[in-house]
Parts: structure tokens; sequence; C-alpha cells
């Protein structure tokens, strides 16, 4: 079975409707008699183009919509249950604390956007790029999130970056990864491997710094040899956008996010520290699950 375009353009058509129509109940059954598909072949051709379930992603959206009303507004918890969809509180409450494992009092009162699930975004495949020409029109998983103060461990190197004049972070990255993997030997990782860049220290030139390590805890102090160096990283707020594929497409995403998703978010970026989540250590020849975290204000 082929993949069609037009099929990719008919999901991305339900899920503006879906963005439009959050205050209602949105059955699969009633989405799928919007499209051209059955209620199977709706929910299995879905998932096919965004890796995701239909009915888990409407609950996403509508309860990060309700999230986001019960940080920014001073609505009643009843209104916001009606305004995502719920025909009681009782059954928002249920499935917010399901979802957030916390009640929406207990989220109000935290006043943090944490784990919130943002449209999912067809990248533009005539996304203007001389830099980085090779781009896709898959669709963007997006999370907005805040993490808490964190160490890392590691090692650094000055790069100039995505936005630089003259980039070289594709020479430098990988070999200070492999230096990284180096000084550690065969020592199995009790964690995910994290780069991380460090905006807040940009000079003139556009010289970044960045470093390449695992968050230090208990299970990773031992770990470390005398060369490494401690970052000390405050409490942020984040966009994350998931980059599955070779590592060098990873640039085509961060461009993205900067240059199309941010000036249209509602949120500021930062001049913070970006990071980069690997499950593994990074090897720029193989495929890569990597979660990318871009510093945010709202």
């Amino acid at each position: 079975m082929s993949k069609l375009p037009m099929a990719k353009q008919q999901i991305a058509t339900l899920l503006e409707h879906i963005e439009e129509h959050l205050e209602q109940p949105l059955q699969v059954d009633t989405l799928a008699k919007l499209s051209c598909w059955s209620r199977w072949q709706l929910q299995r051709v879905f998932s096919l183009y965004t890796n995701k379930g239909l009915a888990q992603y409407v609950r996403q959206r509508k309860l990060s919509h309700a999230a986001v009303q019960l940080v920014s507004t001073k609505l009643r918890i009843i209104d916001i249950a009606f305004n995502t969809g719920f025909n009681s509180e009782n059954a928002f409450s249920r499935a917010f604390k399901h979802h957030f494992s916390v009640s929406p009092r207990e989220y109000r009162q935290r006043g943090k956007l944490i784990d919130l699930t943002y449209p999912l975004l067809q990248r533009d495949k005539n996304f203007p790029s001389q830099r980085l020409p090779h781009f896709d029109d898959t669709f963007v998983e997006i999370k907005v999130t805040t993490r808490d103060a964190f160490d890392l461990q590691g090692i650094q190197v000055p790069i100039q970056g995505v936005l630089a004049q003259h980039p070289d972070f594709d020479v430098q990255v990988p070999q200070l990864w492999k230096t990284w993997r180096s000084t550690l030997g065969e020592t199995p990782l009790p964690s995910h491997c994290m780069g991380v860049i460090d905006v807040s220290s940009h000079s003139e030139t556009g010289t970044l710094t960045y470093w390449a390590g695992l968050p230090f805890n208990n299970q990773t102090e031992r770990l470390f040899p005398d060369s490494h160096q401690r970052l000390s990283i405050p409490e942020q707020t984040y966009v994350v956008a998931v980059h599955k594929g070779e590592l060098s497409q990873l640039p085509n995403l961060v461009l993205w996010l900067i240059t199309h998703w941010l000036p249209t978010s509602g949120f500021q970026g930062v001049d913070g520290y970006e990071l980069e989540i690997y499950p593994v250590t990074p090897d720029a020849e193989k495929p890569h699950y990597v979660e990318y975290w871009l510093p945010i204000s709202y």
C-alpha cells in the first residue's frame, strides 16, 4: 500500500478541524464521517502518518487546552470542563488526573505549564533554507513543559550553531560525542545522554558552547572522570520537538522550530540552555530518536 499525498492532506484537514472544535465531544465515529474513511480505516491511517492514536491525540489536546486555561485564566473548573467538551466537572477531573497525575485544582496551584501536547503540525516541504536543503513534510509532535533545575556532568567545545554565518556544529559535535564516550570506557550508561547548547554564553561572533554529558545524580556520579566538568541548568519552560531519523537532519527541525513555529506560537524565545536528549550515545551514522528542547517564556 503506497502512501498517497492526498491522505496526508486529509489528515492535515482533520487536525485543523480538531483544533477548531475542542469544545465538542469529537468522537472517532464523528471524525470518520468528516473524512473519506471508515472508523477503522481512519484510526489506522492517522496512526500511519502521525505515530499516534486518534482518540489518544484528541484527549491529549483537550486536556492540554484545559491545562493552559487553568494556568492563564481565572475561569471556574466546571466552565473549563464544558469548554473542552466534557459533560460534567467530575468526568473532566477524572480524565485530567489520569493524564497529568494531579487534579485540575493542584495543576492550577502549581502555576506551571507541564506536559502539554500542542497541535501536530505538518512541516512545509517548501520551507526555504539554502543552508539546509533537505526537508520533509512530516507531522511534527510538539510539547510544552517545565523542567526542574538540574546539573549536567560532561565535556564542552565551542561551536558555530545552526544560525551562525559559518556553521561548524556538524563537525564539532559528533567529534565531541566520540571523545566523551571514550572517556567513559565500556561502562554501561544508566540514563539517557544529553547535549546542551549554552546560548547564554554566546559571543559577538556567534560562538556557542556545546556540552556532551549525563545528568548528575546518585546513579551517574561514579561514572565521571576528573576531566569532566559540571554545568548547572536552572528551572525552565521548554517547547519540545521530536526528531526521528539521521542526526544530520536534526538541524532542519531546529531551524524550522525557531523560524516557523516560534513566531506563531505566542511564546518568546529565551537565551538559555537548549537541550538534546538521546536514549543512547549519539552516532551521526545511525538513525536516532532525539528530543530537542528549546527554552521559552510565556
